[in-house]
């Protein structure tokens, strides 16, 4: 994994104050689940670590990653529902949000998989709040298929 995780990591960890202990103990992790990505012994961690540490910081997890890192991240939430953000994504742009709605519906209907509103309401979320820092008027498809394909149990 690229210096990229590390580096938007560490920023973020400086900005809201937290020790790598202190984040570790408070997003509920074992001891050095962040210190190994910080080091680079974790090259692909998991979706449940990542998470836990952006709900803690109050972002998503997508703040840490660039395109390129997006697939050496491991989604599958081991044993867990869909991750929550302790974000609030206000809606700004309500034609943008509808057509990230149907965009996800539309992907599910063509798996054929029946998600919990909690996991919709998640890659709703995501594929908006992506949208939305990359400032376009139409949610990125090619995003939406991969978050939903790495979040659907096998």
């Amino acid at each position: 994994m690229s210096g990229v995780l590390v580096n938007k990591l560490k920023k973020k960890i400086e900005e809201k104050n937290y020790s790598v202990t202190e984040l570790e103990r408070v997003a509920g992790l074992k001891g050095h689940a962040i210190r190994n990505i910080l080091r680079g012994k974790s090259q692909k961690p998991s979706v449940e670590i990542l998470q836990r540490a952006a709900s803690v910081l109050g972002c998503s997890i997508l703040e840490f990653l660039d395109e390129k890192e997006l697939g050496q991240v491991n989604l599958m939430p081991q044993g867990l529902s869909a991750p929550s953000r302790k974000e609030t994504i206000f809606i700004k742009n309500v034609a943008l949000y509808e057509q990230v709605v149907k965009l996800v519906f539309n992907i599910y209907q063509e798996k054929n998989y029946i998600a919990s509103t909690e996991q919709a309401s998640y890659v709703i979320n995501e594929v908006y709040a992506f949208a939305e820092k990359n400032q376009t008027n139409k949610p990125d498809k090619a995003f939406a298929e991969w978050l939903i394909s790495n979040s659907i149990p096998s």
